[in-house]
Formats: C-alpha cells, sequence, structure tokens
C-alpha cells in the first residue's frame, strides 16, 4: 500500500498537477476484498455464524491495513 503513495510522488515529480488524494485512493479502492465481504453476507444467509464471523474478521482486517497503507504512505510523503 505503501507503494501507491510512493508511485503518486513520482507522477507528482513527473510534472501533473493532481491532488494528492486524487493519485492514492483509487488505487486503493480497488484493492478493497469484495470476496471476503461476499462470502460473509452468503454464510450468514446459510446459518454458518463462525465462518462468516472468520471472513468478517479478514475482510475487517485487510480493510485496516489498506488504511494503514495510505496512512504511512501520506506520513512518508509529506514535504
Amino acid at each position: 500500500m505503501a507503494a501507491v503513495g510512493v508511485l503518486r510522488d513520482a507522477c507528482a515529480a513527473g510534472g501533473f498537477d493532481v491532488p494528492r488524494m486524487a493519485m492514492t485512493v483509487p488505487p486503493i479502492v480497488i484493492m478493497i476484498p469484495g470476496l471476503y465481504a461476499f462470502e460473509m453476507i452468503v454464510l450468514f444467509n446459510r446459518g454458518q455464524m463462525l465462518d462468516a464471523l472468520q471472513a468478517s474478521a479478514s475482510c475487517g482486517f485487510i480493510v485496516g491495513a489498506l488504511a494503514m497503507g495510505l496512512a504511512t504512505a501520506r506520513f512518508f510523503s509529506r514535504l
């Protein structure tokens, strides 16, 4: 995730005059784990609560890691 921020800095150095958030957030949104969210809904519907909670936790941890990657990239690329 921090690589997205580094690539954004490379694009900014290339002369693109685009806001930081417009260059970093869209690539991260694509990485949202839709498979785990869909699996969670299906498993809850089937009544398999433990498996659904596991899929929910996986989805939550991945979204948290994406947010931490954005924060890290913003912290290190701030001049």
